[in-house]
């Protein structure tokens, strides 16, 4: 610091790194080495306006030597708007501050894998003559490519910290952009005709995905009086990714072309793909008799509809339902939305919380359930299965919400908008409610603090599928999903 409004800090750092991985492959039981430089300098002026620059100079043995090492610069701006005078006579604001920053950062880690600069051969049984090579073949398992390097993301965030009422009121946005690039991937791409498999194939830095969002965090933690106290919080937070470039190859077929050709560039990460009911049918989305089917002009790839399975559109009108009449539906496998909120209150001894949180705007494919309840599971039947399409059901005109059932391969039972299903919900994630013994009772038994207590985990969710029998966030009906749990305890501090 120089003056009373200057403050100027500067840090430089050296770092060299070797760790060594348990178990494994061969390569991977190699050491792993990595050198790094890195420093900042921060300036302060008056404590109202501040900048930042830190930078990495780092090298890695996963690379090159011509492409080993990278340079990682980062910059920040802060203004702290509340110590600026014409904000004086502003008391119910106690901190307000803009905030930028823009920087790059580099990823070295390749998925388990090492050395991708360099050919890797194996030894493997099968030789052609027991006289050469001990009877050994000797395939080459990766071919290299030297010009592998560092996976960069580009990342912007702006933001606001505010405080109110005394402290007691806090609010933190954020808004962010991120781009990576140079994504390590197999090409899709490389034709058949060089003769090498695709596991073989060299990797390349050519993938990018973009992501973007918004993060909002509101607080609020005031003691009232001598016996009360109360503290809330809740956070948001939205993200949009998209593909950009992953080597995809588009689905091409010049007589019966494709609704969608691409299935993941320019989409979000997971989006699903599906069949159209056609819900505006004589059957409201299921064929009714033998006769429909026939005079429907649609025909079937794979298994044949029979009456009480899914009418679906006809997207590319080329009178076949196939693949090529998929489209996107819903949103991708990780939620957009993200979001919590937690309450505390205190009064004396006795103390509650309680915390939700929940997704929002993500959707799963559950036709595996179908065919793992109809088929694999013949005769366990769930609420939904009371409702299914019966020929009788749909003479009487009654509700009808799941196809026909059946313990062989059906038409319904592939990724069509019914299976492609919402995944959001809002879990009560814990709640607790506990009793702390004044002093003077813990005093008499010799001991420091003594607190019961009984909670409660995953007590309860609300969703947005049609079936209650296993979590929302799983996506297979073989994998058990969250617990509930309670308990019952006591504290004791001698």
């Amino acid at each position: 610091m120089f003056g009373d409004k200057h403050n100027i800090s500067g840090m430089f750092l050296m770092q060299r790194d070797n760790s060594e991985a348990l178990g494994g492959s061969s390569d991977q039981l190699l050491p792993y080495n990595m050198v790094g430089f890195s420093g900042r300098f921060s300036y302060r002026y008056d404590e109202r306006y501040m900048f930042e620059f830190d930078a990495g100079y780092n090298g890695s043995e996963q690379f090159s030597p011509d492409n080993r090492f990278g340079f990682f610069p980062a910059a920040s701006l802060g203004w702290i708007i509340s110590n600026e005078k014409f904000m004086k006579p502003v008391t119910a604001i106690s901190n307000l501050k803009l905030r930028a920053s823009y920087g790059k950062v580099g990823n070295d880690q390749l998925g388990g894998l090492r050395f991708l600069y360099l050919d890797n051969y194996e030894v493997v049984g099968g030789g052609f003559s027991g006289s050469l090579g001990a009877g050994q073949l000797i395939n080459q398992t990766m071919v290299a490519n030297p010009d592998i390097s560092w996976e960069v993301a580009y990342k912007q965030n702006y933001g606001i910290d505010a405080a109110f009422l005394d402290n007691s009121l806090r609010l933190v946005f954020d808004y962010y952009i991120e781009n990576r690039e140079d994504i390590l991937i197999t090409s899709n791409t490389r034709p058949g005709m060089l003769g090498l498999p695709l596991s073989v194939v060299p990797k390349l830095n050519q993938g990018k995905i973009k992501n973007s969002g918004l993060e909002v965090e509101l607080s609020y933690d005031k003691q009232l009086n001598k016996h009360w106290h109360v503290y809330a919080k809740g956070a948001f937070n939205y993200n949009r990714n998209e593909v950009i470039d992953l080597d995809e190859v588009p689905l091409v077929d010049t007589e019966r072309p494709y609704a969608y050709p691409y299935r993941v560039e320019g989409f979000s990460i997971g989006q699903p793909f599906g069949l159209l009911i056609d819900w505006d049918s004589k059957g409201h989305g299921y064929f009714t008799s033998e006769e429909e089917i026939k005079n429907s002009g649609l025909i079937y790839e794979g298994v044949q509809p029979r009456p009480g399975d899914f009418v679906y559109k006809d997207v590319n009108k080329d009178g076949i339902i196939d693949r090529r009449d998929e489209v996107p539906i819903g949103y991708g496998q990780v939620p957009r939305i993200n979001y919590s909120a937690m309450f505390s209150v205190s009064y004396k001894g006795f103390d509650f919380s309680c915390m939700f949180q929940g997704v929002a705007q993500t959707n799963g494919v559950y036709q595996d359930w179908g065919v793992y309840e109809n088929q694999t599971r013949s005769g366990i039947y769930f609420p939904i299965h009371k409702n299914a399409w019966t020929e009788e059901r749909y003479k009487a005109n009654e509700t009808i919400s799941y196809p026909a059932l059946t313990t062989t391969a059906s038409a319904s039972l592939r990724a069509n908008e019914f299976f492609i299903m919402d995944r959001s919900y809002l879990r009560l994630k814990n709640i607790e409610l506990g009793y702390t013994l004044p002093q003077e009772w813990v005093k008499m038994l010799k001991m420091q603090n003594v607190r019961l207590y009984v909670n409660g985990q995953n007590l309860y969710t609300w969703d947005n599928l049609p079936f209650d029998h296993f979590d929302p966030e799983q996506t297979n009906p073989m994998v058990i999903g969250i617990n509930k749990v309670v308990n019952l305890g006591l504290n004791v501090i001698f």
